[in-house]
């Protein structure tokens, strides 16, 4: 697309027609470089809410493109001694994941730009990658679920908290 924009400006250079095509360029360029950066162009812009009910739920990937995403985990329902997997990305905005009190949950989040929110702790900066570990915070019957959690964001921040 570039390439027949600028074919375009040069042939607009004889009559005098390019700015329509200045700012058309500027704009793909720009679009192009931030999918770059990103490693591909978000797709899906605005907000998200979602409320998994099973562990049949985990096997998708959790999307935010543009925009805010809650992922709300407390209405699982959790086998004991289960362990689920969810993984959630970001491009840009906010993501948080709320978790139940009874189960441990395993984060492991990477972040190219912004703040890593888990439980109390809270890390910003550029290539974040943070390990973290939230014990359950009430005791359930039988042994404890575990919930691993795959976060990886862009631009933004990523969120994980314990519900009530």
């Amino acid at each position: 697309m570039l390439i027949t924009v600028g074919a375009g400006l040069l042939v607009a250079t004889w009559f005098g027609r390019g700015a329509g095509l200045v700012a058309l360029g500027t704009v793909l360029a720009l679009v192009i470089g931030a999918g770059l950066m990103f490693g591909h162009l978000p797709r899906k812009i605005g907000s998200a809410t979602w409320s998994p009910t099973s562990v049949a739920e985990s096997g998708r990937v959790y999307e935010v493109g543009i925009g805010d995403g809650t992922l709300d985990l407390t209405e699982l329902e959790l086998p004991p001694g289960a362990k689920t997997t969810f993984r959630a990305t970001l491009s840009v905005g906010e993501l948080v994941v709320i978790v139940p009190p009874t189960a441990r949950v395993e984060v492991h989040a990477t972040s190219r730009v912004g703040d890593i929110s888990i439980g109390q702790s809270v890390e910003g900066g550029t290539d974040l990658k943070v390990n973290r570990v939230l014990e359950p915070e009430v005791r359930p019957e039988g042994a404890v679920p575990t919930i691993v959690l795959n976060l990886k964001g862009g631009v933004g921040d990523l969120e994980v908290r314990v519900g009530a």
